[in-house]
């Protein structure tokens, strides 16, 4: 947990590394993390050769120009809560031009329609469909009277194996993690800026059980808030991933944090319950890797993906 009550003798830092605030640590990283968002949007689309190409999906407008004519386009989505991504290009340009559209290697079975109209999208190397080339569809076509670009990016969990035998969970783009909740209490006599211990509101020793199956996990959505990245409530946030689990009873904390996960499989634990999975930027306090119930016998373990 966020707190330095005790000597931190499982990390390789120091003991009140863990404190929330601009001290006594490294200041810069907390003053400059604004800097990743216009960097992101800034990068969001490219200029290929022949056309442009999307790099990023999100919320997004830009305005520019192939061969001299401009080319207006609007991304319409909630991107990487939602799977649906809307392209419209706007440009009196007649002479087809290419759009080149990032497929991440996780969206299996990946549907893209082009005005209305369905194109059909190949494996890498497949004889039927627009090929997927180092993880783009190439689209290339007079895009003056063309209808919107719609991408449908199936995001089904799944689990990655991690050391000892734990599991992580993504979800698309998102690792997903158990958040405890969180309950911030200032530290009293911090030097300038305020610190802040942070602790766990609720139980976070959980294990994920019927990991084979975790294609079928059930998602929930709702509306992304202006603050996405936000967990007022656990229960609301855009994405949730509901995956079953039961505490790891054997799991307990080592002074003023989370003791070593226990190796996989475990067996003394608790009934079985249904845990809420979040996006790992909404919790602060979070539980990223969980032991797991069972066996990972039989489970594929495929290569980490590099495509998000």
């Amino acid at each position: 947990m966020g707190t330095r009550t005790v000597e931190r003798t499982s990390a390789g830092s120091s003991d009140d590394a863990g404190i929330f605030g601009l001290e006594p640590h490294f200041g810069c990283c907390t003053a400059n993390l604004h800097q990743g968002w216009p960097k992101f949007v800034s990068h969001l689309w490219l200029r290929d050769a022949d056309g442009l190409r999307v790099v990023a999906y999100a919320p997004s407008a830009i305005a520019t120009e192939v061969d001299d004519d401009a080319v207006s386009i609007v991304v319409d989505t909630e991107y990487p809560f939602d799977e649906t991504v809307r392209i419209r290009v706007a440009t009196s340009r007649t002479t087809p031009f290419a759009l080149r559209l990032r497929v991440p290697s996780w969206a299996q079975g990946a549907e893209l329609t082009v005005g209305g109209v369905r194109v059909a999208i190949g494996s890498p190397g497949a004889d039927a469909g627009l090929p997927v080339v180092d993880g783009y569809v190439t689209l290339e076509r007079d895009w003056s009277a063309t209808g919107d670009v719609v991408l449908v990016l199936p995001m089904r969990a799944r689990v990655v194996r991690r050391e000892r035998q734990a599991a992580a969970v993504r979800l698309g783009p998102l690792t997903m993690v158990y958040s405890p909740g969180e309950r911030w209490v200032e530290h009293d006599g911090a030097p300038g800026i305020g610190e802040w211990e942070v602790h766990a509101r609720g139980s976070w020793n959980w294990a994920l059980a019927e990991v084979r199956d975790a294609a079928g996990w059930r998602v929930t959505r709702g509306a992304v808030p202006a603050a996405p990245w936000s967990l007022e409530d656990r229960r609301r946030a855009p994405v949730v991933l509901h995956a079953p689990g039961a505490r790891a009873t054997e799991w307990r904390m080592a002074g003023a944090q989370a003791d070593t996960a226990p190796f996989s499989p475990v067996l003394d634990h608790g009934p079985d319950d249904d845990l809420r999975l979040v996006p790992y930027g909404s919790a602060r306090l979070r539980v990223t890797e969980f032991p797991v119930i069972g066996n990972w016998r039989d489970i594929d373990d495929p290569d980490e993906p590099t495509e998000r």
